[in-house]
């Protein structure tokens, strides 16, 4: 009998292969275990990998990620896609989205400075919390 922890590793590590080498295979992870693909990748600076695993795991429900993904745009340089991720991720009121939809807005990264804006998105993320709660 295989112990949980060796399924786990094995399905992740068919869902690396799966990514790798760009199959088109179902990949059933959680939204925890797509993150942690994506992070592995970006830390290898196997950046192609890491957003299709992103894009991936959002297509499987897990809208959780699209803030990360954005994150991952902005590290690569690709400032409108961030921008985009992050709108998307604020719309349906994700808290990281929210944040950093601020944060651009307070410091004029790709969008032009706007403190009233910033304040206003921040507002709306710590309202979030409170209703998580």
């Amino acid at each position: 009998m295989e112990d949980k922890y060796d399924s786990r590793k094995k399905r992740y590590v068919e869902a690396w292969n799966t990514i790798y080498f760009d199959s088109e295979e179902p990949i059933n992870l959680s939204c925890q275990e797509y993150d942690e693909l994506g992070f592995d990748f970006t830390m290898n600076e196997m950046f192609d990998c890491a957003f299709r695993t992103y894009h991936r795991g959002i297509e499987a429900g897990h809208k959780e990620l699209i803030p990360i993904l954005g994150a991952l745009y902005e590290q690569t340089g690709n400032l409108e896609y961030a921008y985009r991720c992050y709108l998307e991720a604020a719309l349906i009121n994700n808290q990281n989205g929210l944040k950093n939809l601020s944060r651009m807005y307070k410091k004029g990264i790709y969008v032009q400075k706007d403190e009233k804006k910033a304040k206003k998105l921040n507002m709306l993320s710590k309202k979030t919390i409170m209703k998580k709660r």
